[in-house]
């Protein structure tokens, strides 16, 4: 017997269900591009969803310096994090 969405037996076999997901990406933006839509639809199904991206990005621009990217990467997380 399995429940739809992440719903399991455990040993006992009573139903528990997963309800949190944890995205990790190597690079600002990498969750965004390679699974935003799988995560909204579970957002939509009540998940709660969490990103984790493992670098800040500093060498991702070839004119600004690494600090100045950072800041812009943090900002840019944070709101895309909103929606």
């Amino acid at each position: 017997m399995q429940e739809k969405y992440g719903g399991k037996l455990d040993i006992k076999g009573r139903i528990f269900k997963m309800e949190r997901v944890l995205a990790f990406g190597c690079h600002p933006d990498d969750i965004e591009f390679m699974c935003a839509g799988t995560l909204a639809l579970l957002a939509e199904k009540g998940f709660e969803i969490h990103l984790a991206t493992m670098t800040t990005g500093q060498v991702g621009h070839p004119d600004l310096k690494p600090e100045q990217i950072v800041s812009i990467r943090l900002k840019e997380s944070e709101n895309s994090a909103k929606y």
